[in-house]
């Protein structure tokens, strides 16, 4: 069974320096800073660069999307919009939760071993510590307002700079998406054509009798009026008369 205690010293590792002064121990201090430095360089850059694959990314959607528009297919443009949104939550996960938590895990070394630099008596060494100083800022105006109240006095710092980055392309993307929905929606629904769709004659009940045309037919008023033709009346030729007899 093994103990709980500390792990016993590697026989095969060197032995510990004991005569290392102040200044060899402040050059030692110095060049693991140097490192540390180029650390928080190298993870700063690749999530600076993950942001501009997001928004390379975010631009293609809003482009495909447009282009399906102009071809009359609003709905299609909706689905492109809505994959953006998908790989534009992707590139955040990798840079909040991948990388980020490793550029603070180098800014923290950083500032132990410039504590040490200052113990040798180096206290200028302390840029790590300046930076992160000046990293936090007051919220801006716009963000104070969505932003609870709990939180709106406190300062914006490198984590809450990178989630508002996030959220205002995805608050662009979404409502994108949103409208060009809901304009393929109402494109997809028919609609009855003038053509399809039966005539309504509108009749002025307010019209008189008399001003309506008559075809055939001429109004009662003025049948007393004119004298009857010979051919609306019936007579009998004489020659059928039969003769009367005498009296």
């Amino acid at each position: 069974m093994t103990g709980s205690g500390p792990p016993s010293p590697d026989p095969n590792a060197p032995p510990a320096p004991t005569n290392i002064t102040d200044k060899d121990r402040a050059t030692l201090y110095v060049e693991m800073w140097k490192h540390t430095v180029t650390v928080q360089q190298h993870f700063n850059d690749i999530e600076w660069r993950i942001r501009g694959l997001a928004l390379t990314a975010a631009t293609f959607s809003v482009g495909a999307a447009g282009l399906s528009v102009n071809n009359g297919h609003a709905l299609a443009g909706a689905l492109i919009l809505g994959v953006g949104i998908i790989l534009w939550y992707a590139f955040y996960f990798v840079d909040r939760y991948w990388y980020h938590p490793l550029l603070i895990a180098s800014v923290l070394q950083g500032h132990k071993i410039e504590a040490k630099i200052e113990e040798c008596g180096l206290p200028d060494a302390a840029l790590t510590k300046a930076i992160s100083a000046g990293s936090p800022i007051d919220r801006p105006n716009v963000i104070r307002t969505f932003t609870r109240k709990v939180n709106r006095g406190e300062k914006l710092r490198s984590e809450g700079k990178l989630v508002w980055f996030y959220r205002i392309g995805f608050l662009g993307l979404a409502s994108a998406a949103i409208i060009l929905g809901v304009a393929g929606l109402a494109d997809a629904v028919p609609v009855d054509s003038p053509k399809d769709s039966p005539a309504i004659v509108k009749i002025d009940e307010s019209a008189e009798l008399t001003e309506r045309p008559t075809i055939g037919r001429q109004p009662l008023s003025n049948r007393s009026d004119e004298a009857p033709t010979p051919s609306m009346t019936h007579t009998q030729p004489r020659d059928s008369i039969a003769p009367t007899s005498p009296r």
